[in-house]
């Protein structure tokens, strides 16, 4: 008995090592090498890596214009695209399961990991094992792709769950949202116009915040102001409409499955 209960133990402490070691920081050059492949099985005349190995570069090519269209098609999501931040499976209040339950219930789609390109980054264990160097070009990317789908969709709402407070440990100021889908969506909003030059012509979504820390009288006015920066800074005529934007508190407590969160998750 006692012998194997010590295999068993065995056993499980070498896949335990041998689970950890898959993503270890050092094999970060293997998890780009499979991500670029798979890439390629979808994109096969690309000319360059969309993430090429570090170092020495760590700067994204975006290369041809088919290549263009073939990494935005992979970024197209099927529904209304969801954004959010800080969900994890540590947190009942806001779990992933949580955050899938609420994309079903308002018929929309998270951009990652819902998309094919955000399941790619998934599969191949980038975001796992690569820095900030490496994934920032990446983010900044499929940001840019995700949230100009949005404005071709003409989505008339962008819903955002923040799960997040502005200072702290692993700050909203941190997150992938703030420090690339909102520039995204601001040079979106105002840097494409759809026809012809023309306030009618630009994509003017209303933006509905819901924040799960309950700190919306921070949040809010933190992401009005940085938005407002962010587009103005494209030396573009601007004409910035707070009463576009809206935030709720759902802390705990309060369910993103409660039905009055739930219809302010739904597009108009």
């Amino acid at each position: 008995m006692v012998p194997l209960l010590l295999i068993v133990v065995q056993l499980f402490l070498f896949t335990a090592v041998r689970s950890e070691r898959l993503f270890h920081p050092d094999d970060c050059t293997k998890r780009l090498e499979i991500f670029n492949r798979e890439v390629k099985q979808h994109c096969p005349f690309m000319e360059k890596d969309l993430l090429p190995a570090p170092p020495p570069s760590t700067t994204i090519t975006v290369g041809t214009i088919r290549y263009r269209r073939c990494v935005h098609e992979l970024a197209k999501p099927e529904r209304a695209g969801l954004l959010w931040t800080g969900f994890w499976d540590g947190d009942p209040h806001a779990s992933m399961n949580v955050l899938k339950s609420f994309a079903t219930a308002t018929d929309s789609q998270t951009l990652h990991p819902d998309t094919h390109l955000g399941q790619l980054m998934d599969k191949s264990g980038i975001l796992k094992v690569c820095d900030s160097e490496v994934l920032n070009p990446l983010w900044a990317t499929a940001s840019d792709q995700f949230a100009s789908h949005m404005r071709y969709e003409w989505q008339k709402k962008v819903v955002v769950l923040i799960n997040k407070k502005l200072h702290g440990e692993r700050p909203l100021l941190h997150s992938v949202f703030y420090q690339f889908e909102l520039y995204a969506l601001a040079f979106n909003h105002v840097g494409y116009l759809r026809t012809q030059a023309g306030p009618q012509n630009v994509w003017q979504p209303d933006i509905q915040l819901i924040d799960l820390q309950g700190t919306c009288t921070e949040s809010m006015p933190f992401l009005q102001k940085s938005f407002k920066n962010i587009a103005e800074s494209f030396g573009f005529v601007f004409n910035f409409k707070p009463e576009k934007w809206s935030c709720e508190d759902c802390p705990s407590g309060c369910s993103l499955l409660d039905p009055e969160i739930v219809a302010l998750g739904r597009q108009p």
